[in-house]
């Protein structure tokens, strides 16, 4: 785990500051075939105990809307970031990455389960709003926000 003087060190020299650690789509498959599981064992479950009827029709419409939105919900978030000097560089998983100053994040917000840190935060780039979902184990013991402020301090 890396301190909070590393993070200055590395500022001061302008190093690569990871914000997660790097993901895979291995992953976020892996996440994805969780989800289907757990999904089709509920199905199967309320198939068995109560056969066709309305619960197994709701269970399916919440399964298939919640894979549709948990598919978008990766498509457009999933992201890797880091930042260099003072730019913010953000390689989402399916599209484009996008470069932007520091000062243009928005929100940021962390929660720590299971050893794992999920981070979103939102930015501004051409005038439009990104939002970016980021996992991972962490790199420094403080959260992300804490090491974006830090970053702005200093180079400021």
């Amino acid at each position: 785990m890396k301190t909070l003087t590393t993070l200055e060190e590395k500022i001061v020299h302008r190093e690569k500051i990871e914000l997660g650690a790097p993901m895979k789509a291995s992953t976020v498959l892996s996440l994805l075939s969780l989800f289907i599981v757990v999904c089709l064992t509920a199905e199967l479950l309320i198939l068995t105990t109560h056969g066709i009827n309305f619960a197994f029709i709701l269970a399916t419409a919440f399964f298939i809307s919640g894979l549709l939105f948990f598919l978008s919900t990766l498509w457009k978030s999933m992201a890797t970031a880091y930042i260099k000097g003072e730019m913010l560089i953000v390689r989402f998983l399916f599209d484009k990455p996008k470069i932007t100053c520091i000062d243009s994040i928005r929100d940021i917000r962390s929660l720590n389960w299971l050893g794992i840190r999920f981070t979103t935060f939102r930015f501004n780039v051409d005038g439009r709003h990104h939002k970016v979902i980021l996992y991972g184990i962490p790199d420094y013991l403080q959260d992300p926000k804490t090491v974006i402020e830090t970053v702005v301090r200093n180079v400021a």
